[in-house]
């Protein structure tokens, strides 16, 4: 299975089809349906807080089962449109922000090492779940940390992917606005509220939670592996 992450531009007719997961087939996807009736019994014993360290805590100690399911999981890949039905589906399922914010580091450290051989890198999810800092087993092999920050930069850039479908309805060059700003009457609070106005990127709020969440799930990984 290739490893390399698409550089192609989403289009409305994908991202709906992807968010509808029609003719979609994943691995995570696969789990995240075998794995519902585990995860409403987690949903139901789930504490009713809105404070983010109750919250990952009870994650941490619960959700140890999906992890699992990840790390045994055939090898995959994180395309655009991947992400998108993944977290359609996890949504569906009534998984949290916090559930999605740890879904994206462990699928994450579960792709990045992804045919390195070291036993440091075996059952990256379960690792990831327990903690973001790597082991200093790992990021002693220097080879293998410059292939696992390689595709933790492939997932970026899926995820960039995302932000750019996101703010292609709504971009605006600087020409743009030289040319509204110089037409006489016309100000920088119209051009706000103008801009504002405009229709939006179907789906822009969801993909938006999934940047996000990578945006926080991913940067410990980041940040070990950038030592």
């Amino acid at each position: 299975m290739s490893q390399e992450i698409s550089d192609k531009v989403l289009s409305i007719e994908e991202v709906e089809k992807s968010v509808a997961r029609e003719g979609v087939e994943h691995p995570l996807l696969t789990i995240l349906d075998e794995l519902t009736p585990q995860f409403q019994k987690y949903f139901a014993e789930r504490p009713e807080t809105n404070e983010p360290s109750t919250a990952n805590d009870y994650i941490k100690n619960n959700l140890g089962f999906f992890a699992e399911a990840i790390d045994q999981t055939a090898d995959y890949n994180l395309e655009p449109l991947d992400l998108i039905a993944i977290w359609s589906k996890a949504e569906e399922i009534g998984m949290s922000r916090y559930d999605t914010t740890e879904m994206s580091g462990m699928i994450a450290a579960k792709y990045a090492a992804q045919g390195l051989k070291d036993p440091a890198w075996k059952n990256m999810a379960s690792k990831n779940l327990k903690s973001s800092d790597l082991s200093s087993d790992a990021l002693n092999r220097s080879d293998d940390v410059v292939v696992f920050r390689s595709r933790l930069e492939q997932v970026s850039a899926s995820v960039d992917a995302l932000d750019e479908y996101r703010s292609a309805d709504g971009s605006a060059s600087v020409s743009d606005v030289i040319a509204y700003m110089n037409t006489p009457g016309n100000t920088i609070e119209g051009w706000k509220a103008q801009a504002k106005e405009k229709s939006t990127q179907p789906h822009e709020e969801f993909l938006g939670r999934i940047t996000e969440n990578f945006g926080n799930g991913m940067t410990v990984l980041y940040m070990n592996t950038s030592k």
